[in-house]
């Protein structure tokens, strides 16, 4: 079993090596959480600004992610 650390510190590495999302912990244990939260950690903070736009609230990333989202699904 995993200290609750290196489960967090696992799920980040795997998104920085790209691997696909694949939890090796039992569903909602402390280290599938943790990993999990490791993970998207890792894709929120490698998020790029489009040039010219500025992070108007620092934790608030995801939104910004959905606005994009959106907006590409609507020029389909």
């Amino acid at each position: 079993m995993f200290p609750l650390s290196e489960a967090y510190n696992s799920g980040f590495s795997s998104f920085n090596r790209g691997d696909s999302y694949k939890n090796p912990h039992p569903d909602l244990s402390p280290e599938f959480n943790l990993f999990e939260r490791g993970y998207f950690q890792a894709l929120k903070t490698s998020y790029v600004f489009p040039k010219g736009q500025k992070r108007r609230n620092v934790g608030n990333i995801s939104m910004q992610l959905q606005r994009d989202a959106q907006k590409h699904m609507r020029s389909i």
